[in-house]
């Protein structure tokens, strides 16, 4: 099946909305277009085997770039403006033409005539689509190739080039095998002798082409804006349902809901559904990985029965607010497939302009174009940095309030000077073996901590959000401090012993 049907299938399969089609690349409209593209190339004799014939020099090593011709593809203007243009340059020298084929150099010499057709026309006419840029001899520089005319008077610019080359002619023309200026010897002419032309040429099919891309990209744009700005709305609103229902209550004991939605969470990211785990999975991150994590995030909240078990004790909510959570997703999802799909056509189509034509728009016009949001590659990470800033960050989760020394809850937490927090015990055992470096930093600050160092305003969030984890680490604290004070009265708490009366 060709791309075009396929490409309309796919929007139907996915069930994209009627709105969002309408708003898609319009594959089949542009290929039309391309027709037209071809066929005004080849009316001034650019074929595009002519064309290859010529970025096949392009492409040539520097030392053998600037025989013969060379041709550029390029896009001038702005992202809303398209001018693209395509141009020439080219030597004219006999011996360096022959390197081309016959039918590249027919083309190009056509080119020239009409070229300087163009440039003799009278004043007062519109300025022509093709353009004589410049002609240079006797130049070796590179740079001095290009020299468009700009504000210039056409008139001044002719008279320019005719003064040009009557000097030229002036000049005796170099003997085949002499020695150049520079010390080389050749059966050509030196590069300081060559004459080198440009010709630029506007085509008015393909300006109809980009221009038509253009109009498909801001409509794009503006849909998808509209769709992100919906969501992000539907996001703030679920992360304020969210923190009302995982809220603490004041009598020290565990919400059930604050705890199913912290489970809820870790899954969710433990999936990267919109946010691979790792660095090395970005590129690999497709629509349709993103399809299968969520899906897996699905399945493990059914299976793990975490909202069930929730249900049961009274308060089927976070059902209720899971169930929207998940179509939040699924809306996520479906607009990243939806971008996708149209980053997939516009690869094709400009893949399609450049085997037609032989031009270069499917490397040049993305570069252009890097700064249209369509280009882009964030929509996913700007989607999930949205439920990360708004619902993840609701709900703490342990691993982020772990001691870096023991791993567990940090009751009661020290904040040493540089800013590190540690759990008490870990700190004691610290200053004890006499290490006055902070584990993380190496700040010697280790020693100075006393009980004015307690984050006084983290032990009372802990308390509250993870209750049953600091209790638990605070029965451990007092464990361990008996048993150091049994040490330092010398008995051994791993021994049990009997009551002694004396």
């Amino acid at each position: 099946m060709k791309f075009g049907k396929s490409f309309e299938k796919q929007l139907e399969d996915e069930d994209i909305p009627a709105e969002w089609r309408a708003a898609a690349i319009k594959y089949k409209s542009l290929k039309k277009c391309i027709t037209r593209v071809v066929q005004e190339l080849e009316s001034l004799g650019l074929r595009p085997e002519t064309i290859k014939d010529l970025l096949d020099t392009s492409a040539a090593p520097d030392a053998t770039r600037s025989s013969g011709g060379a041709i550029e593809y390029l896009f001038d203007g702005t992202t809303r403006s398209i001018q693209p243009k395509i141009r020439f340059t080219v030597d004219t020298t006999g011996a360096h033409m022959a390197e081309l084929s016959s039918t590249t150099r027919t083309a190009l010499r056509d080119l020239l005539q009409k070229a300087a057709a163009n440039a003799t026309s009278s004043k007062g006419e519109e300025m022509p689509s093709l353009d004589r840029v410049a002609s240079h001899g006797s130049s070796s520089s590179s740079e001095a190739l290009y020299d468009p005319v700009q504000g210039e008077k056409l008139e001044e610019e002719v008279e320019r080039i005719r003064l040009h080359r009557q000097q030229l002619k002036l000049k005796r023309p170099p003997v085949l095998g002499t020695a150049c200026s520079n010390g080389a010897t050749g059966d050509e002419p030196c590069a300081e002798h060559r004459e080198l032309q440009t010709i630029q040429i506007k085509l008015d099919s393909d300006l109809e082409f980009f221009d038509m891309l253009s109009q498909e990209l801001d409509t794009l744009d503006a849909l998808e804006e509209r769709e992100k700005q919906s969501v992000a709305i539907s996001i703030n609103q679920l992360g304020s349902e969210v923190s009302a229902l995982v809220r603490p209550n004041n009598k020290g004991k565990l919400n059930p809901d604050l705890e199913a939605w912290r489970k809820l969470l870790r899954l969710y990211e433990d999936a990267g559904v919109f946010q691979p785990v790792s660095e090395s999975q970005r590129r690999s991150h497709t629509p349709e990985k993103a399809a299968r994590q969520l899906a897996w995030f699905a399945k493990e909240v059914e299976r793990t029965g975490i909202l069930v078990t929730n249900a049961k004790r009274g308060n089927a909510k976070s059902q209720a607010l899971y169930n929207t959570f998940n179509i939040l997703n699924l809306a996520i999802l479906r607009q990243i497939k939806f971008h996708s799909m149209n980053q997939e056509a516009m690869s094709k189509i400009l893949k399609k302009f450049d085997k037609r034509t032989a031009l270069t728009a499917r490397r040049s016009f993305p570069d252009f174009m890097a700064s249209d949001p369509f280009f882009g590659k964030g929509l996913a990470q700007a989607m999930y940095a949205a439920i990360a800033s708004n619902i993840l960050s609701i709900v703490p989760q342990l691993d982020d309030y772990a001691c870096p020394v023991c791993t567990s809850i940090t009751v009661k937490p020290i904040r040493l000077d540089c800013g590190h927090i540690f759990c008490v015990r870990c700190l004691i055992t610290l200053q004890l073996s006499r290490e006055k470096h902070c584990p993380i930093c190496r700040k010697p600050n280790v020693l100075r901590a006393d009980s004015s160092n307690i984050d006084y305003a983290l032990l009372n969030f802990l308390k509250q959000y993870f209750p049953v984890e600091a209790k638990q680490k605070q029965k451990e604290n007092e464990r361990e401090q008996l048993r150091a004070e049994m040490l330092a009265a010398g008995m051994d708490p791993d021994k049990s012993s009997g009551c002694v009366v004396m």
